[in-house]
């Protein structure tokens, strides 16, 4: 599979010109958590069995060793994961084609004495990576210290991702098959307006990046972490099952609501909403007094869904447990869906002043830490909504499993994609959340009168939605 074009299309779609704050770049602030680092400062991983990834061929498995976060400490588990040998050596499996190492990509950017940040993709070569992961042991066991035990690790949620939206009633099949870019070093060369030059690494973080019409897979992205934050956690992002199950379930609302997107003009592709996302903001946030277009404030509607949605997904396929939540940084009770407060004691819910501040009307305020919203980003759309609507699910769906929850979730991707399709009303936040009401109600036939009240009281700046909760 080539990823030269699919990732500078990646770049090129997460990157614009914008007013930043420089000390983000000098890793200054302290709002949100840095995923922008040295070399120097972040933990780079090597390969545990080097001489079976250059000259080996990998052996089937039926299992592999993956280390995954409870809450307090990591726990060596046994996954069963059926392996399949590729054609070129490297372990694949039923929907996780392989991982694909040594994945390089690289932007310059300007910094203006404005503290304006415009930044270009470039090629490094690299950008198909070295090759793919080939694993010799037939116990599948590695260090988690080592790129081999951090791609597995990953590939087994992943699979069992897969699985679980499989075993859900009435989805939608053909779901794209996926690669892990594992170890992706992702650069930016800065130049900054008294001369110096700075070159920093994304770290700390976990992504998913939808295929392009010309492409027939989709892309994990696994970040290194740093030095500074494993001290501090003890925990990889990619061994906290929420994580990888939050980015599957974007893959999950892309398949449902792209060709939507797309014909709305939210994307470039017809198949998949060609749009990075992260589990964690990456420090590039909305400029102070921005005015948003109509479009704009469309898309960032649906990217802030997007985010509660797959927190709320992944929140349902742990059977509504958060325990490994705990102790994760930037995530634990305020990105937990059965959290009712954020980690500082905010109640979640979404007012008609955060509405404001999301669609560039109020002027943001500074953000304290990055736990607390102050609604410059989608991510903070997840902490408002993931509790409300999940909640607000299981009061309407009443004696339901995770996956009658999690099929609830699927109907709504359904009505959004045809809200999309047809454009018979503006997109907005409380348009795609009366979307979620409407499908427990009209689709599902269920009896939402008792679950409402609570819903009402919790998003009180969505009026139509509201409107419709009764």
């Amino acid at each position: 599979m080539v990823f030269r074009n699919y990732l500078l299309l990646f770049l090129a779609l997460s990157t614009t010109s914008c007013a930043d704050m420089l000390a983000d770049i000098l890793g200054r602030s302290k709002a949100r958590k840095s995923t922008n680092l040295t070399f120097e400062e972040i933990r780079w991983l090597q390969l545990e069995d080097p001489t079976c990834v250059s000259s080996g061929t990998s052996v089937p498995l039926s299992s592999v060793t993956a280390h995954l976060w409870n809450g307090s400490a990591i726990q060596e588990v046994s996954i069963p994961l059926k392996g399949i040998v590729n054609s070129d050596g490297s372990l694949g499996s039923a929907n996780v084609e392989g991982s694909i190492l040594g994945v390089e990509t690289a932007q310059t950017c300007t910094v203006s004495s404005t503290s304006n940040v415009d930044c270009k993709s470039v090629s490094t070569g690299k950008e198909d990576g070295s090759g793919g992961l080939k694993i010799c042991r037939s116990n599948g066991k590695y260090s988690r210290t080592s790129i081999e035990g951090m791609a597995l690790t990953a590939h087994s949620l992943l699979e069992e991702s897969f699985g679980f939206y499989d075993s859900l009633v009435g989805r939608k099949d053909g779901l794209a098959k996926a690669f892990i870019l594992a170890q992706l070093k992702s650069r930016k060369d800065y130049s900054l307006p008294d001369g110096r030059k700075r070159t920093l690494f994304e770290s700390d973080n976990a992504g998913y990046l939808g295929a392009s019409d010309d492409e027939t897979h989709v892309s994990f992205h696994l970040y290194p972490a740093s030095t500074v934050e494993f001290v501090k956690s003890g925990v990889n992002l990619w061994e906290v099952p929420f994580v990888m199950r939050h980015e599957f379930a974007h893959h999950v609302f892309d398949h449902y609501t792209g060709g939507g997107m797309a014909l709305h003009g939210f994307t470039k592709s017809v198949r998949y909403g060609s749009k990075p996302h992260s589990i964690l903001p990456t420090g590039h946030r909305r400029p102070a007094g921005l005015q948003l277009t109509e479009e704009s404030k469309s898309q960032m509607a649906l990217d802030g869904i997007n985010e509660a949605f797959a927190d709320i997904y992944a929140y349902f396929q742990g059977d509504g447990s958060s325990t490994a939540l705990k102790g994760v940084s930037c995530l634990t009770s305020s990105r937990d869906p059965g959290s009712s407060l954020t980690k500082g004691g905010r109640v979640k819910g979404l007012t008609a002043l955060a509405v404001s501040t999301y669609e560039g009307v109020t002027p943001a305020a500074e953000a304290s830490d990055c736990y607390e919203p102050v609604f410059d980003g989608e991510h903070d759309i997840a902490v408002a909504l993931g509790y409300p609507l999940a909640q607000f699910i299981k009061a309407a769906n009443a004696g339901g499993d995770s996956k009658s929850h999690s099929r609830v979730l699927l109907a709504w991707a359904s009505r959004i994609d045809s809200l999309l399709t047809t454009n018979v009303s503006p997109i907005s936040l409380d348009t795609l959340v009366r979307e979620l009401i409407l499908a427990l109600k009209t689709d599902l036939a269920k009896d939402v009168t008792g679950a409402c009240p609570a819903l009402k009281a919790q998003i009180t700046g969505l009026p139509l939605a509201t409107a419709a909760c009764q």
